[in-house]
C-alpha cells in the first residue's frame, strides 16, 4: 500500500461551502459518521439526522477548532476523484492553485498511485481545454499563452498511455 500524501496546507484548504457540498455530493450519512469516527469524533458529538444537516455541523465542528485542513485531506484521502475548482481553495489565485495541483501530481507519482495521477493529469487536461477553448473565443491572452497550454495539452493526452 502507498504512503498517505502529506496533509495539505491551511493555503490550499477549500472553503466550508465547498468540503460541505462534497460531503454531500459524495458521502452516504453512514459513510459521515464513518469519517467523524476516523477523525476521532464521536458521531453523537454532532447534531444532525440527515447528510446534509450531519455534513453542515462536521464543517462547523472542525471549522471552530481550526481543523479543516484535516477534514479536507480526510475527504480527499476517502474519495480521491473529488477535486476541488480553484474558486473553492480560499484566497488562492489560480496560478497557485495550478502550481499546488503540479505538486500533488509529483507526490502522486513518487508513491505510484498511477491511478491518482492519470486521474489527476485528465482533470488538468479539462482545465487546459476550457483555458484554450476561452482564449480561441477571443480572451484576449497572449499567442504565447494559447501555443504553451495547447502544447501542454497535447502532453497530458500521452498520459492517458498507460506508463508502467
Amino acid at each position: 500500500m502507498s504512503p498517505p500524501l502529506p496533509e495539505s496546507s491551511a493555503s490550499t484548504t477549500p472553503s466550508e461551502q465547498a468540503i460541505r457540498d462534497a460531503l454531500v455530493a459524495h458521502f452516504s450519512l453512514d459513510e459521515l459518521y464513518t469519517l467523524a469516527h476516523d477523525l476521532s469524533i464521536d458521531k453523537d458529538s454532532i447534531a444532525g439526522d440527515t447528510k446534509e444537516t450531519y455534513a453542515r455541523e462536521l464543517v462547523t465542528y472542525r471549522r471552530n477548532r481550526s481543523q479543516l485542513p484535516q477534514l479536507a485531506t480526510a475527504i480527499r484521502t476517502a474519495r480521491p476523484q473529488i477535486l476541488f475548482a480553484p474558486s473553492a481553495v480560499s484566497g488562492r489565485s489560480p496560478e497557485d492553485y495550478h502550481r499546488d495541483r503540479i505538486d500533488e501530481w509529483q507526490r502522486a507519482y513518487l508513491v505510484h498511485e498511477r491511478e491518482r495521477f492519470v486521474y489527476l493529469a485528465l482533470q488538468q487536461s479539462a482545465d487546459v481545454s476550457d483555458s484554450l477553448s476561452a482564449m480561441a473565443d477571443g480572451g484576449g491572452q497572449s499567442q504565447q499563452k494559447f501555443n504553451d497550454l495547447r502544447a501542454l495539452n497535447r502532453f497530458i493526452a500521452v498520459l492517458s498511455v498507460p506508463l508502467w
